[in-house]
C-alpha cells in the first residue's frame, strides 16, 4: 500500500472518530472523555507535550492549537468502544520537557504532571491506571536554538531524559496504590525534510542526529523500567532511505515521504512547515498506542 493511500485511509478513520468526540467537554489542564453517569472502570492518562494533546496549525494560529484529534484522544475514543467506563485524562502541555513534567509548567499553574496523576489516583481509588509517556523531544530545543554550537548539549539533554523518565515512573510507582501500567513513546523526526523545505542542510543533519540519539536513549530506557514501547520512529519508517517518487520533489526517501504525509512539514503556508502531526499521523500513532495499552491489560 502506498504512503498516500494509507494516509487517506487513516484520515477516513479519524473522520469517524471525530463524530464520537464532537461533544467532548474540556477542563483546565486536561481533556476528559466520559459521561458523568458512567461507572469508572479504568483511567488512561496521556503524559507529554504538544503532540500528546493533538496540536495542529490553523490559518489563524500557524504555530498550532490544541485539537480533539491527537493520538491520545483518538486512542481513548477507540478503547471506550469496548470499555465505556474508561476515563481519559490528557494532561500534556505544549512545550513540556521531561524536567517540566516533574516540576510543573504553565498549563497547570505549576502543578507537575506527576502530581496531577497522583491526585487522579486519589480521586479514583482502586481503579487501574494506564499511562502513556511521550517526553524528551522538547529537551533538545535549547540545542536546536543554539544551532548545535553548545558542546555536549545533546548528550546532556538525552542523559537528563533518561534520568527524568526513570524518576517520573519511580515516583508514581511509589506514590500510587492503584494498579499502574505504562507504555512509552519514541519520536518521529520532522526535521528529516527540513533541508527539502529550505532549511540549512548542516543544521538539518545535526538535528536528525540529535533525534536519533534521543530515540536510542528511549529504546534502552523503557525496557530497563519494564515499560512496553510504542516505536513512533519505526511507524514513520525512520531510517528507511529507499528512494521514492513524491511530487513535487523529484525523489525523496521513504522516511521523508512519511513525514510529508503524516505531519505538516511539507504543507504550504500558513500551515507549514510545521513539525506537528496531521490527522493521519495522529491516527497511525493512536492505533499503535491502543495496541500497546491492550498489551498491558486495558481492554
Amino acid at each position: 500500500m502506498s504512503v498516500k493511500r494509507w494516509s487517506r485511509r487513516m484520515v477516513a478513520s479519524v473522520s469517524l472518530v471525530s463524530l464520537a468526540l464532537s461533544a467532548v467537554p474540556s477542563s483546565a489542564g486536561a481533556l476528559r472523555l466520559l459521561p458523568a453517569s458512567t461507572q469508572v472502570t479504568a483511567v488512561y492518562v496521556a503524559v507529554g507535550a504538544s503532540e500528546s494533546v493533538g496540536f495542529q496549525p490553523t490559518t489563524a494560529q500557524p504555530q498550532g492549537v490544541r485539537t480533539p484529534f491527537g493520538y491520545a484522544s483518538v486512542a481513548a475514543s477507540i478503547l471506550r468502544v469496548n470499555n465505556p467506563g474508561l476515563v481519559a485524562e490528557i494532561i500534556g502541555c505544549p512545550g513540556a520537557t521531561s524536567a517540566s513534567a516533574l516540576a510543573g509548567d504553565h498549563c497547570s499553574q505549576g502543578v507537575s504532571q506527576v502530581q496531577q496523576i497522583i491526585s487522579l489516583a486519589n480521586a479514583y481509588p482502586d481503579v487501574p491506571f494506564y499511562v502513556s509517556l511521550d517526553l524528551g523531544f522538547n529537551d533538545l530545543r535549547p540545542c536546536r536554538e543554539a544551532k548545535f554550537k553548545l558542546s555536549g548539549c545533546v548528550e546532556s539533554a538525552v542523559a537528563d531524559v533518561r534520568i527524568n523518565i526513570a524518576t517520573f515512573v519511580t515516583k508514581l510507582r511509589s506514590a500510587i496504590a492503584n494498579p499502574l501500567h505504562f507504555v512509552g513513546l519514541t519520536h518521529d523526526d520532522p526535521f528529516l525534510v527540513s533541508a527539502l523545505m529550505g532549511g540549512r542542510p548542516d543544521l538539518s543533519a545535526l538535528s536528525i542526529d540529535a533525534v536519533n540519539q534521543l530515540n536510542r536513549t528511549l529504546n534502552s530506557t523503557y525496557p530497563t523500567l519494564g515499560i512496553p514501547e510504542v516505536d513512533v520512529a519505526a511507524l514513520f519508517s525512520t531510517g528507511n532511505t529507499t528512494t521514492v517518487t513524491y511530487p513535487p520533489f523529484a525523489a525523496i526517501t521513504a522516511e521523508q515521504a512519511r513525514v510529508c504525509d503524516w505531519t505538516w512539514m511539507c504543507a504550504a503556508a500558513p500551515f507549514g512547515p510545521n513539525i506537528h502531526m496531521n490527522d493521519a499521523g495522529y491516527a497511525v500513532v493512536a492505533d499503535a498506542v491502543v495496541r500497546a495499552l491492550r498489551s498491558v491489560g486495558l481492554r
